[in-house]
């Protein structure tokens, strides 16, 4: 079975139906494409805070060039509604970004990269936290937080 894209998913899976949540949006494509994965991220209270999404291109980017990565907050222009993303990304072999894992978040950016972070770590299997450095982050974030809070003891920027 080919990839899905959205045009595809509302023509057959609506039924009709104008009204398309994106949790069945994202339950779709898990079905219909190999590897992509999912989760929805709650606060404390259960209130949905974001969702982060893997195919699985980004995991054998991951795999493969995740020695050195980048924890990225932005807001695309192709975002029409200015959701906050925020992304794992690193260079490829021809020195182009490529991500790992791509979300949309309306929560704290440390927890957020925190739950980036785990969601990666239990979906591949090629790269250990030890192994990772972070050559770029968010202005807010510390060594500290990166060691102690993101569980990586050998990340430094």
């Amino acid at each position: 079975m080919g990839k899905a894209t959205w045009k595809e998913i509302m023509n057959n899976e609506s039924g009709g139906n104008t009204f398309f949540t994106f949790n069945e949006y994202m339950s779709t494509l898990s079905k219909m494409n190999k590897g992509f994965a999912y989760q929805f991220l709650q606060d404390k209270s259960g209130r949905y805070t974001g969702c982060i999404w893997m195919t699985s291109t980004m995991r054998s980017n991951f795999e493969l060039f995740g020695s050195y990565i980048s924890l990225d907050a932005m807001q695309k222009t192709v975002n029409t509604l200015a959701w906050p993303e925020m992304a794992i990304s690193m260079y490829n072999e021809l020195n182009s970004i490529c991500v790992a894992c791509e979300s949309i978040i309306c929560s704290k950016r440390k927890d957020s990269y925190r739950a980036m972070l785990d969601f990666i770590f239990t979906r591949t299997e090629k790269r250990t936290k030890e192994e990772i450095y972070i050559v770029a982050v968010d202005g807010f974030l510390t060594q500290d937080v990166i060691t102690n809070d993101f569980g990586l003891p050998n990340a430094h920027y």
